[in-house]
């Protein structure tokens, strides 16, 4: 995300997840796949993460979530092949795409509010409520 609201947007969400305990490695995998997170949770389980800090969700937007996954995970195999030490070799990242998040949080709402979460697993989809008292625009 280029523009400042989507930059606001991504440091909440990165907030939020830190404080729940999940690796994010933005920094370290930038460039591998057009997501705006990358992150591991406390379970072990890697995550394409798309964040959306708009009024609405869009159907689009969990296509867009879902298109980003799939693009890391053949970045990853790609890095996992390349002859060099790569960071993907030196994390031990195994990606699966059907694991994502669609982070979203209408713009506006400020500390104390929530982020709602779409995280698909291959199965199903789950909608689960994070609260964020961390999160800040």
């Amino acid at each position: 995300m280029g523009n400042s609201k989507g930059n606001a947007g991504e440091r909440g969400a990165k907030e939020l997840l830190e404080s729940l305990g999940w690796l994010v490695a933005d920094k370290e995998t930038s460039g591998l796949a057009g997501d705006d997170l990358f992150a591991r949770s406390p379970e072990g389980v890697w995550y394409s993460i798309e964040v959306k800090h708009v009024q609405s969700l869009q159907p689009a937007h969990e296509k867009q979530a879902r298109r980003q996954a799939a693009e890391r995970e053949a970045a990853i195999l790609e890095a996992r092949r390349a002859p060099r030490q790569s960071i993907v070799k030196s994390l031990d990242i195994a990606y699966d795409k059907r694991h994502w998040l669609l982070m979203w949080r209408p713009s506006g709402f400020r500390v104390g509010s929530q982020w709602v979460v779409l995280r698909g697993n291959g199965r199903n989809n789950r909608i689960e409520v994070w609260d964020c008292e961390a999160s800040q625009d």
